[in-house]
């Protein structure tokens, strides 16, 4: 993604720049540092503990060095947890910055809160659905690390490596990856809709051992169009635990 010079105009002209970190941003943060030199730049990730890349992620693909997301993982939305420290962090900035509507952001924030609260426990009971030894994720690229680590489910392997999407698989890897399938008998795979499915369906035709194979998209960089019924982030995260309920109930 490029940002046009409109765009960059219109963020110049904001009191408060939330980035979510974590190298997320990649090169546009230089863009918005530029333009924005007397508007804060708030990382919105902070006080979340992040999961990491592990050596072996991290040292295998050394190609994808400009644009891999190394060290912590960036995903942080993933998890409804997370989500909520974002909404208090979003209400102390505001707060501070416009003291005279501190009350408003706080019980904007509450109300917020609450909404997150009724999502887990949706969440918690949709997944109860899934049992302990399907709870196995094949997904595009390891975007879904937050929901697998709350929700107790494994990340088999992704089609694309590492966390960034403009890493480019070898084909040792998706021939290792049709392999470890194969072995677990997993005949999902969760795509993405900001990503091209075009590598996940090679995959799918090579899984020769399944009688069904799925190749389900979720939300996982950008919310929903208007209407699709993941236009904002409950919205969104609600229609990605139905899609991998559909995928993995057998």
């Amino acid at each position: 993604y490029q940002p046009g010079a409109a765009e960059l105009t219109a963020v110049a002209r904001a009191n408060v720049i939330f980035v979510n970190g974590w190298n997320l941003e990649e090169g546009l943060l230089d863009d918005l540092e530029a333009i924005g030199e007397n508007t804060p730049i708030i990382p919105i990730s902070a006080n979340i503990t992040p999961l990491t890349l592990n050596a072996d992620e991290e040292g295998d693909h050394d190609d994808e060095a400009d644009h891999d997301h190394t060290g912590a993982d960036p995903h942080v939305w993933f998890s409804i947890q997370n989500v909520e420290q974002w909404t208090k962090n979003v209400s102390d900035v505001l707060s501070t910055l416009d003291p005279d509507n501190a009350t408003i952001y706080a019980n904007n924030a509450a109300q917020y809160l609450t909404a997150l609260a009724e999502l887990e426990q949706y969440t918690n009971s949709q997944l109860a659905a899934i049992p302990a030894e399907q709870r196995v994720l094949v997904t595009n690229h390891d975007a879904l690390g937050y929901f697998a680590h709350d929700y107790d489910f494994t990340v088999l392997g992704t089609v694309i490596p590492g966390r960034s999407t403009l890493a480019e698989p070898a084909a040792a890897d998706l021939t290792a990856l049709i392999s470890v399938m194969q072995a677990k008998n997993v005949c999902t795979i969760f795509t993405e809709s900001s990503v091209s499915d075009t590598l996940a369906n090679t995959v799918a035709t090579e899984l020769d051992t399944c009688a069904t194979v799925q190749v389900l998209p979720l939300y996982t960089g950008a919310l929903g169009s208007a209407g699709s019924g993941a236009d904002t982030y409950i919205d969104m995260f609600r229609s990605n635990v139905d899609t991998i309920v559909t995928g993995l109930v057998r």
